[in-house]
């Protein structure tokens, strides 16, 4: 996880663009102890994200400004955590990056043509190259490398997904429809010739056939509904999700093979992962929030 993050970083810091500091009002935003944001601190890193990179700064979402805010304020804070417990990067380190940036750019002369285009000095990248591998070193020391899988969790993961049922639905906008195919289908209308006729899923043009799938890939109402079914009760009732309302047809149970279960274990070792890491991560983070003194102007 922590290289994937990485690798989005030095992506950002070398592909995104810079701005003139000269055109820029500087407003200070937020204060974080005895530092400040800045109207430049914002727009710079909103340039510096693709999904943000292009758009006129009035045009951006209110609450996506407020996330990339507080996304500064926080590897101050991570930045500032690095400094009282000396962690630190040698200068190594950064030139190693630098050289499979170069290497990524296609030699010394591309590297400096993109340099110029992004409106940045080496020093300038190799300083952001050196905050990028601090917070990643602070983030690894402190969460990451504490990270423990729980094996009840990770038997409860194997067991959700080790029984996949193969499920063709209807799916329409209102109760009543739903009560006029049920009556249709009860009457011995073939559930394949109406899904086509009337659903509303995309799967509509498959007769409604959904597939295989496990526990957790579904919406919850309709996953419960779908794994009650069997050979011996083969179509629900009316069942109600965001997305409107479904009958469901069960078509086939099926074990995953050892092979198959295998292939699956990388994958749910990592989400696991994932989702400790974020718990970790904003319970850690909040703890550095309490004792910093934050203030949002």
């Amino acid at each position: 996880m922590l290289r994937k993050i990485f690798l989005v970083t030095l992506s950002f810091l070398f592909l995104g663009g810079s701005l003139p500091k000269a055109e820029i009002v500087e407003k200070i935003l937020a204060k974080v102890d005895d530092q400040i944001i800045t109207l430049i601190d914002l727009k710079e890193k909103l340039a510096q994200n693709p999904l943000t990179a292009q758009a006129p700064f009035d045009q951006i979402p209110e609450d996506v400004k407020k996330q990339v805010l507080n996304l500064i304020l926080e590897e101050k804070l991570i930045l500032k955590e690095a400094k009282e417990k000396g962690i630190v990067v040698l200068d190594k380190e950064v030139e190693a990056v630098i050289e499979n940036v170069r290497k990524q750019a296609g030699g010394q002369e591309k590297f400096e043509e993109a340099l110029t285009l992004s409106g940045i000095t080496i020093e300038e990248l190799e300083e952001n190259y050196r905050e990028e591998l601090t917070k990643q070193k602070v983030v690894r020391k402190e969460i990451a490398e504490s990270i423990k899988i729980d094996p009840a969790k990770l038997r409860e993961a194997y067991e959700k997904i080790k029984t996949q049922i193969r499920a063709s639905h209807i799916l329409v906008k209102t109760e009543e429809e739903a009560k006029d195919v049920l009556l249709k289908l009860k009457s011995g209308d073939d559930f394949d010739s109406l899904a086509k006729s009337v659903s509303i899923c995309p799967s509509a043009q498959k007769g409604g056939d959904m597939g295989f799938f496990s526990r957790g890939q579904m919406v919850k109402e309709f996953e419960e509904a779908a794994f009650l079914l069997s050979d011996t009760q083969p179509l629900s009732g009316i069942v109600q999700t965001q997305f409107g309302y479904h009958i469901i047809k069960f078509e086939e149970r099926k074990e995953l093979s050892k092979e198959e279960m295998a292939q699956k274990i990388g994958m749910i070792e990592e989400q696991i992962r994932q989702e400790e890491f974020l718990k970790k991560y904003k319970e850690w983070m909040d703890g550095l929030k309490e004792k910093a003194y934050i203030k949002i102007m």
